[in-house]
């Protein structure tokens, strides 16, 4: 019986690592991780903003991005991973985020960029033709959960709209 027990406790042991990776968090791929989670002590006093429930207004440039899916999300390297292609609102200056908990909505002093999550059918055809410009987007901010989070930081989006633009630089009179 104790052989059996010596047994099962040794397969569980040896499962687990593939367990973790399994059930995918997601890898630090880049300094983008370590920026978004540098020493909280780095953070502004003020401006920083806040997650879920309250709705942010963002203001950058959507882009189109490739990263490792499953099986690995990237902790083995890329070979074999399926392709996972995402959207992402980049700033043009860093944000910054204030703790809610502990766990996956910590604070973060330096966040360059979020991926956009749609939980509307038909978004990405609805905003396909803002790819590559600038725009506000509205929506509720979360940390990354799992391996299908690219980045450290995702807005659940509730509506994108292209940024207005710039008035008129004003003309210097003429002299005669």
């Amino acid at each position: 019986m104790s052989g059996v027990l010596i047994l099962l406790l040794a397969l569980v042991a040896a499962a687990a690592p593939r367990a973790q990776n399994a059930s995918p968090s997601p890898p630090a791929r880049s300094s983008e991780w370590k920026d978004a989670e540098a020493d909280p002590q780095a953070m502004p006093a003020s401006g920083c903003l806040k997650y879920d429930p309250e709705v942010v207004n963002l203001h950058g440039r959507i882009e189109r991005q490739t990263f490792p899916g499953r099986p690995g999300f990237g902790f083995d390297g890329p070979t074999g991973d399926e392709k996972e292609t995402c959207w992402l609102l980049r700033f043009d200056q860093p944000i910054c985020m204030l703790e809610a908990d502990p766990e996956f909505n910590h604070a973060m002093p330096r966040v360059a960029r979020v991926q956009l999550v749609f939980m509307k059918d038909g978004s990405y055809k609805r905003y396909r033709a803002l790819m590559g410009r600038r725009v506000i987007a509205s929506g509720t901010l979360f940390g990354a959960q799992v391996g299908h989070h690219h980045v450290p930081l995702l807005l659940t989006v509730a509506d994108i709209v292209p940024e207005p633009a710039p008035p008129p630089a004003a003309r210097p009179a003429r002299s005669k």
